[in-house]
């Protein structure tokens, strides 16, 4: 038998490492925050602005669970386009063999003591992801595109939101045995 659970996510690409700002970006767009309440406060100012609009995401955003199990109503995601070098430099696909990646690479190496001169190729984690049960409405959308983009706006943030996408993820279970 196998079990297919799909999720419609809400992906905001960014310009910088979302592992820094993902809670506090999802808290300012929905209203929710995860188990380790990083982003309560924003998450509660965020509830007073959406009024009645909160209600477009309590109970229909899905919580992921992290390695800790900490559940969370957001998660990093990878960025298409884009490669982590594996010393926390973020490219463009496009400049993976320019001589700036491998100058900028074995600097960053020797300023960590570190002894691979060659740069790796992984995924850049630049997005956050808003997973759902169903797809969004489309005002639903635009609201957290908006907010997203006033986050950006607050303070001194560097953070710039490059794009959007929503996607479709599948994840099957399939049972290998059944015993009694």
């Amino acid at each position: 038998m196998e079990l297919e659970t799909p999720s419609i996510i809400f992906c905001i690409d960014t310009n910088s490492y979302s592992g820094n700002f993902h809670r506090e970006m999802t808290a300012w767009i929905t209203g929710l925050y995860g188990d380790c309440e990083v982003g309560k406060e924003i998450a509660e100012a965020a509830r007073v602005e959406l009024g009645s609009r909160f209600e477009e995401f309590y109970g229909k955003v899905q919580n992921d669970t992290d390695e800790h199990g900490t559940a969370r109503p957001n998660a990093m995601g990878a960025t298409p386009g884009f490669f982590n070098d594996g010393l926390g430099n973020e490219w463009p696909e496009s400049m993976a063999d320019s001589p700036e990646v491998l100058e900028t690479y074995q600097r960053t190496a020797k300023e960590h003591k570190h002894h691979e001169d060659v740069p790796g190729h992984f995924p850049s984690y630049q997005s956050v992801e808003i997973s759902f049960y169903d797809r969004p409405k489309p005002e639903t959308v635009e609201l957290m595109r908006e907010r997203a983009r006033s986050y950006q706006d607050q303070d001194d943030n560097t953070i710039k939101v490059t794009g959007f996408r929503l996607v479709k993820r599948h994840e099957v279970t399939e049972e290998l045995e059944v015993w009694e």
